[in-house]
């Protein structure tokens, strides 16, 4: 299996994980990042991110894990209705609702999985960095208020337009509110007033950006989460030139004056409070605060807001003796500082209406120039990052069971690099130099109505997301090695030639022996091959809650197995008591453990019986009827639903185990093959539905009954298949009614055959088990055809008998 196969399969896990729906597939392509709510497409970079800027294929792996969870976090908390209200309203409309969500999504996102915060902040800033063109006036201002409300700043080319940089500012509390919103719907409230702000502006024109799809969202979104962590940076937006040089003036005037009459130092006990109501003809006071009313034209930050005094600004400017002591500062009125929400959530709700949902998810980030849905987010986190490991076991759904585990047994690689606090300077401690200022501060930049996010230079955490990112790729290289190592074994696609003279003697003679390829199957039963995995996917979903038993029972029949150090290698880990090798010819000086999982170590084949008599049912039929099967699925997956939940065969349960046991073997890493098994005129016939080291299991949906069979013929054909493999154990299970019958092959002679072909496997070294779905009064023949025998009149039952019957063949 290719790399890029690991990775589409990694990122379908965690977009399941992130939705919570398990037919939810994931294809990596080149183009747009978006979902149709059955299939997330996450764009393939190939090259760059940004055209024109080459990337290395970490930050393209951070981008397309940001792009996945975005992606998923639509499906998950945008509200289809609210969506389809901000789509009736217009195309600029609709881009203001899409920036203002896929902030919120973001937000909502980090908040539910917080190791996605550094993901998508990465993701958005590596966007901030390296986008050079914004298009024309409207463009830029529509792009503007996508990198405040995602990334916290404006662009130089951007702000450097006053009239639109003044229109950011205008918009930005409105922006903030919406970003914090519990849902979409405060999210058209927010929008729309942005559109007020900006309507005079933008006029009838429209953006020069991709279009947000038409349809977006769920009819039964989750609320978003309250919690502080935000992907995007506390905001700054700049000042006009003209302010700026007025300040740095100013600044530089009122240093010259301190030197010539420095200022009488207070001791701190007699520290003033800051100054309240003053002067009686001041400005219209608010409450107990003694903060001037905002009114247009005087936004905080704007360089000419005359604070709580009535003063001009220039008299304002508070004195600050250190960062220490102004955190320990309370202000007149109890009005937030920075970071002001660790003292409770009460004073944030009380103070700053757009923090009224300071938990909200968001995971809405997609790319600008990709998608309409501005830029993508990243993976969830459980570990020590707060990033859920996709090498970790996950429930229901386990998509591919093999990520989930390997990191379990592999020490060396795949775990996420924890991710350190946020550090405010070279050594991550505050910079006493550095000026701090009150959040309601005129002259602070930081925007009004939005406590949330942390300080921090833009790009600053992408160090380490891109070393984690490369451990990341480096450990599923390794898998993918030890994948294509597992499956160099000659591929046996049995030759007749090679097996007709050695099976076709005795009951058999005259018997040819022919083996169909999947794409036979395919084209024979008339399904492409997505109808195949939406119908795989109602079978795999009715045995989830197998899957992991089956797979706890299996590693505890591994586990008497001692993790034996392997000495005396060219490679692996320094052996300290091999260092005096160093100076012999050959020196071999490293040493490595041995893991169950590690290659070559077990191989599985599954034959399964697909004659008419699996065709009989277990139950009578349902008078149910097919109006009972849910209607958002295929034709064909509509079949297996009727069939699994009403109309159960033989057949049935016999898939349904044969998913099980194919699910875990991917996720234990051990090699395995599904194999069908029937007769035609004279002629024994096999059907390869998963070939060796593969692990798409979807092709199972086409296994169907037909015709007769000849057990000890196909069990003989699969133990010299099996021989050919390199692996130190081999296990054949065989699942069937136990009724071997053919012309010419019929009753005690046919079971003898049977038995016989079983011994003869066991006494090579296989370990040969029957899984048994025929009538319990038969129970009695399959016993003497397999000495390890399992009676499915349960699947429930089949994880612990199962692990039972693995350990005594492995343990010989």
């Amino acid at each position: 299996m290719a790399l890029q196969e690991l990775m589409r399969l990694r990122l379908q896990t965690l977009a399941r994980m992130f939705t919570g729906k398990n037919d939810l597939t994931v294809e990596i392509r080149p183009g747009t990042s978006n979902t149709d709510f059955k299939k997330v497409y996450v764009n393939s970079f190939p090259g760059e991110i940004i055209p024109g800027v080459p990337a290395s294929r970490e930050e393209i792996w951070l981008a397309q894990k940001a792009a996945n969870a975005h992606e998923a976090g639509h499906i998950k908390f945008t509200d289809q209705s609210a969506w389809q209200e901000a789509v009736s309203r217009g195309t600029a409309f609709r881009h203001l609702v899409n920036i203002i969500e896929d902030a919120r999504v973001e937000r909502a996102m980090s908040n539910a999985y917080p190791g996605l915060k550094k993901q998508f902040r990465f993701y958005n800033e590596y966007v901030f960095l390296n986008r050079k063109e914004f298009g024309d006036k409207i463009t830029a201002l529509f792009m503007g208020l996508l990198f405040y409300a995602k990334v916290g700043r404006i662009p130089e080319a951007i702000a450097s337009q006053k009239e639109i940089l003044g229109l950011i500012k205008k918009a930005s509390p409105a922006i903030d509110r919406g970003r914090t919103s519990p849902d979409t719907w405060g999210v058209l409230d927010a929008a729309q007033e942005v559109w007020e702000v900006i309507q005079d502006f933008a006029g009838d024109n429209t953006p020069d950006m991709p279009l947000p799809p038409d349809k977006l969202g769920t009819e039964n979104p989750v609320e978003a989460p309250r919690g502080n962590e935000d992907p995007r940076r506390k905001p700054r937006l700049p000042e006009p030139a003209e302010a700026e040089e007025a300040k740095r003036v100013e600044r530089h005037k009122t240093s010259e004056e301190n030197e010539v009459n420095p200022p009488e130092e207070l001791p701190d006990e007699e520290t003033p409070e800051p100054a309240t109501d003053t002067e009686p003809n001041g400005p219209e006071q608010n409450g107990e605060t003694g903060e001037a009313d905002d009114e247009p034209g005087n936004e905080p930050g704007s360089g000419h807001s005359t604070g709580g005094t009535g003063k001009p600004e220039e008299e304002t400017e508070p004195e600050h003796a250190s960062a220490d002591e102004n955190k320990s500062e309370s202000k007149a009125g109890n009005e937030p500082e920075d970071g002001a929400e660790e003292e409770g959530e009460n004073n944030i709700a009380e103070n700053n209406p757009s923090e009224n949902f300071p938990d909200v998810l968001s995971d809405n980030a997609t790319d600008p120039e990709a998608d309409g849905d501005t830029f993508p987010p990243e993976t969830e986190q459980t570990g020590e990052t707060g990033e859920p490991d996709p090498d970790e076991e996950i429930n229901p759904s386990l998509d591919d069971p093999e990520e989930l585990s390997d990191n379990a047994s592999d020490p060396e690689v795949g775990e996420d690099i924890p991710l350190e606090p946020e550090k405010t300077g070279e050594t991550g401690e505050p910079d006493p130099d550095e000026e701090t200022k009150p959040f309601d501060d005129p002259d602070n930049d930081i925007c009004p109505g939005s406590v949330s996010g942390d300080d921090g230079e833009i790009g600053s955490d992408a160090d380490e997301l891109i070393e984690a990112a490369k451990a990341e790729l480096e450990n599923m290289e390794s898998k993918n090695s030890r994948k294509e190592k597992g499956a160099a074994a000659p591929q046996l696609h049995v030759n007749p030639e090679d097996i007709e003279p050695v099976v076709s003697q005795g009951l058999h003679k005259g018997i040819s022996f022919k083996e169909f390829s999947q794409e036979h199957l395919l084209k024979s039963n008339g399904f492409t091959e997505e109808e195949c995995r939406s119908a795989y996917n109602v079978i795999k979903s009715s045995v989830a809650h197998l899957v992991n038993k089956t797979a706890d029972e299996i590693k505890k029949a591994l586990e008497y197995r001692a993790s034996v150090p392997q000495r005396n290698l060219r490679r692996g880990r320094l052996d300290g008591g091999s260092l005096w090798k160093l100076k012999t010819a050959d020196p071999r000086v490293f040493f490595k453990v041995q893991q169950p999982g590690d290659v070559p170590t077990l191989a599985v084949y599954l034959l399964v019986d697909v004659s008419g008599s699996m065709g009989i049912y277990d139950a009578p039929p349902s008078i149910a009827g097919m109006e009972s099967v849910p209607e958002d699925l295929s034709l064909f997956a509509k079949e297996w639903w009727f069939a699994i939940h009403e109309n159960p065969k033989r057949i049935t349960r016999a898939v349904q185990a044969a998913t099980t046991l194919a699910e875990v073997c991917g996720f234990l890493n051990i090699p395995y093959t599904v194999v069908g098994f029937s007769t035609g005129y004279f002629s024994v016939l096999h059907y390869r539905y998963v070939k060796w080291g593969e692990k798409e299991n979807h092709r199972l949906a086409l296994m169907t009954h037909n015709q007769n069979n000849r057990d000890g013929y196909s069990i003989r054909t699969a133990t010299r298949e099996l021989l050919s493999r390199p692996d130190n154990r081999k296990i054949l299970i065989v699942l069937s009614d136990g009724k071997p019958n053919d012309f010419g092959y019929r009753h005690l002679e046919a079971v003898n055959d049977t038995a016989k072909a079983v011994r003869e496997a066991e006494k090579q070294g296989i370990g040969v088990i029957g899984i048994f779905f025929g009538d319990r009064d038969e129970i009695p023949i399959a016993q003497k055809i397999y000495n390890n025998f399992i009676y499915a009149e349960e699947l429930a039952a089949l994880p612990v008998i199962l692990g039972r019957l693995l350990k005594k063949i492995i343990l010989n």
